[in-house]
């Protein structure tokens, strides 16, 4: 078997270094480097958002247990993101890294749960309706639930829904 001739073959390699230059190169090598978001595009970004008691609702005793008021809770707590690992996505993307999210978090909702229980617990019924101490009472729980998380750090607290029976 005979080699080509090695004008071919230098041919052949100006070409290979040519399509390099013009097609791999603007591709691949010439990209900025990543850019780390401000913490002005952080704190605009959505964050990372749980719900707590889902589509049906915690209840939840209020008072001691013989008053017989309970509360039907609905919460939306939402996290600190220190990485902007949510700047500049979609909401269907927001949703995707909720899931995310929410099954990271798993291991950590029992806890959540029981420093809920334990701040309706400690609050009478006249103060859980009062809608002047809704704040205290959201600042109360912001409180309980971070004092009883490890690895992440809950930053706001809503209620989607609160009915005191």
């Amino acid at each position: 078997m005979k080699l080509p001739d090695k004008r071919i073959l230098a041919g052949g390699g100006v070409l290979l270094a040519a399509g390099f230059w013009f097609y791999a190169k603007p591709t691949f090598l010439d990209k900025p480097p990543p850019v780390p978001p401000t913490a002005e595009e952080i704190e605009e970004a959505a964050h990372p958002t749980i719900s707590l008691g889902g589509s049906q609702g915690l209840v939840v005793n209020v008072g001691e247990s013989a008053s017989g008021r309970y509360a039907k809770l609905q919460i939306s707590l939402e996290f600190h993101d220190p990485t902007g690992s949510y700047v500049g996505l979609d909401s269907a993307s927001v949703a995707l890294k909720n899931e995310e999210f929410a099954a990271e978090f798993a291991p950590a909702q029992h806890r959540v749960l029981d420093a809920v229980i334990r701040v309706f617990n400690e609050e009478s019924p006249n103060e859980v309706m009062a809608s002047d101490h809704r704040e205290e009472l959201r600042q109360e729980l912001l409180s309980a639930i971070n004092a009883s998380l490890i690895e992440h750090e809950a930053e706001d607290l809503q209620f989607v829904t609160l009915l005191v029976q």
